[in-house]
């Protein structure tokens, strides 16, 4: 019991000195970076607005997805290790480097296209709020 209740603490302190709260600009220029189609980009910005508020340290207790763009880890993130399909641990998703995040989301966004005309349909906010022009999220950033 102790060894836990001091595992939890230390992993909280060890996200909240990794945390990182991007702002719509910050997160568009980092996709652009990392060679996110930009047509795209607007897209993501809503999805991770919607899903963590732009946040790195989000975790969904009830679904289990981690991050900025809330990456699941039935099929994307392993708890134990690196693994499943983005080859990562989930909690490499909560720091603030985001470039693996991004590198996997590209994935789930090329495999869920495999199946569905639209990759953005693995992410439940995209019907809602993230469908048709999302410009404005990205408005002033380039």
């Amino acid at each position: 019991m102790k060894t836990t209740l001091v595992l939890t603490i230390a992993l909280a302190l060890f996200l909240a000195c990794n945390a990182k709260q991007f702002s719509k600009c910050e997160l568009a220029r980092h996709l652009l970076q990392q060679n996110v189609e930009k047509w795209q980009i607007g897209t993501w910005v809503c999805i991770a607005q919607h899903e963590s508020n732009l946040s790195t340290t989000a975790i969904n207790r009830k679904t289990d997805d981690y991050g900025i763009f809330q990456i699941s880890s039935l099929y994307w993130c392993n708890h134990a290790r690196a693994g499943k399909g983005c080859g990562l641990s989930c909690n490499s998703l909560l720091d603030d480097d985001i470039h693996d995040d991004i590198q996997c989301v590209k994935r789930i966004f090329k495999e869920t296209a495999k199946f569905r005309v639209n990759g953005f349909m693995a992410w439940t906010v995209y019907p809602k709020f993230c469908k048709g022009d999302t410009r404005h999220y990205v408005a002033g950033c380039f």
